[in-house]
């Protein structure tokens, strides 16, 4: 079979955001190359395509089926992927595969009447049974992580989730081959890859742990890619864990096997609070680490623990000091509108940001993620989204998609710029 896979482009407003291949779709890729399928990418984000540009694009391809794979950020534009393929090539099934329509495979399949079928979570393990499915060799109700819209009664049905693979060294290398990677390397020099799936923490907004269990990549395997990417030219890469070095045994396998084969790297990762040690930051910068991502999101005590994040503002001190001591570049991200955050908390947050004086900061407007008991309960938290489905619009990028009891989503908007001007200031 001939598989077409798109990757949507993002919104006008944020067209700035960082671009980096899907590792989950080279890893299916890969996949379905040892069946003998062939598998090619229209990639939009990298081109800069525009929804119109599939007019001329799609007669390029010879494919059998459309598989859309969307990220938050870009779903609203992946709705319109949808709509635009199903117009140019009404009689080839249309899939979808992201964060959306693993949480909300039955909506999706409702709002999106050019959307034939949804893959839900992992889909390295399904996906040879869907792509027989399709080809008549089984059927489409045996296929975990699968929804469909039934051809004959128009029903839809939404099949069993799969034990998610518990040994990920199972699974192929990345097909990077997919990628025009040389435009990924002009764009910027660094690269995407993982060592592991899934977040030990359990953050009230994030909803990775719900999408994936913690699980790791053997040292070995980390290492073998990383030097299939140096291969390719990369030199610098970002470690996409969720929390990397959360473990000494395991930063000390790392920097053992980065010392044994050599390597010369430069990286940047994210890490909890909570992980960072002196011993750690020492070990990492040996090996090449020049800048650590750290979620702060309040300098409330209260709000910190009500949103299970459990850190106080001493901590935060104390850890940033050690990445400020051995000259590690800093990159911190504050959730404005926090459950139960005060303008007073603000205010705090904006001398904390003046005193703190990171490299990078992000302020994000709290966006309750599908998955999360924020978004499945807003209103236990005090939150009221003016849209369920804000995703489905680009009106996020604008103005802030929620309130809370303590702060308008006006006042949300105003705290933003607040925080950024207070950052340029300081």
């Amino acid at each position: 079979m001939n598989i077409l896979f798109i990757i949507p482009n993002y919104p006008d407003r944020v067209k700035s955001y960082i671009i980096l291949p899907s590792l989950e779709l080279a890893i299916i890729s890969e996949v379905l190359r040892k069946k003998e399928h062939i598998c090619e990418l229209l990639d939009m984000k990298i081109n800069d395509y525009s929804i119109s540009d599939l007019d001329n694009l799609l007669p390029k391809y010879k494919f059998d089926l459309i598989l859309i794979e969307s990220i938050i950020q870009d779903h609203c534009m992946a709705i319109q992927v949808i709509d635009k393929c199903k117009k140019i090539n009404p009689d080839i099934p249309v899939a979808l595969r992201g964060e959306i329509s693993s949480f909300l495979p039955k909506e999706c399949l409702e709002r999106y009447k050019g959307l034939d079928y949804v893959l839900r979570f992992e889909n390295e393990l399904m996906i040879i049974d869907f792509v027989e499915a399709l080809e008549g060799k089984k059927s489409l109700t045996t296929v975990y992580n699968l929804g469909f819209r039934d051809k004959k009664s128009g029903d839809i049905i939404i099949n069993s989730t799969s034990i998610p693979i518990q040994n990920l060294d199972l699974l192929p290398m990345p097909n990077r081959k997919l990628y025009e990677i040389k435009k990924y390397y002009n764009r910027s020099m660094e690269t995407i890859v993982r060592s592991s799936r899934g977040c030990p923490g359990k953050c009230l907004f994030c909803n990775k742990t719900k999408l994936a269990p913690f699980r790791i990549f053997s040292i070995s395997r980390f290492c073998d890619e990383i030097e299939e990417l140096i291969n390719l030219g990369f030199s610098q890469f970002f470690f996409s864990d969720d929390t990397f070095a959360y473990s000494d045994a395991r930063l000390n396998q790392f920097y053992e096997e980065i010392k044994r084969r050599d390597l010369k790297i430069r990286f940047t990762s994210n890490m909890r609070i909570i992980d960072i040690t002196e011993e750690k930051i020492v070990k990492m910068k040996e090996i090449g680490a020049y800048r650590i991502f750290v979620g702060i999101e309040t300098t409330s005590a209260k709000t910190s623990k009500f949103i299970n994040k459990n850190i106080s503002k001493n901590l935060i001190e104390e850890k940033l000091n050690i990445l400020r001591k051995h000259n590690v570049e800093v990159h911190t991200s504050f959730i404005v509108g926090n459950p139960g955050d005060t303008e007073e908390d603000l205010i705090d947050t904006c001398k904390f940001v003046q005193q703190i004086r990171p490299t990078l900061i992000s302020f994000n407007q709290l966006k309750p993620m599908p998955g999360t008991d924020l978004y499945n309960n807003p209103e236990k938290y005090g939150i009221r989204m003016t849209n369920k489905y804000w995703f489905e619009s680009d009106e996020w990028t604008r103005h802030s998609i929620c309130s809370t009891s303590t702060l308008s989503s006006e006042e949300i908007d105003l705290w933003k710029l607040k925080l950024m001007k207070s950052f340029m200031e300081s």
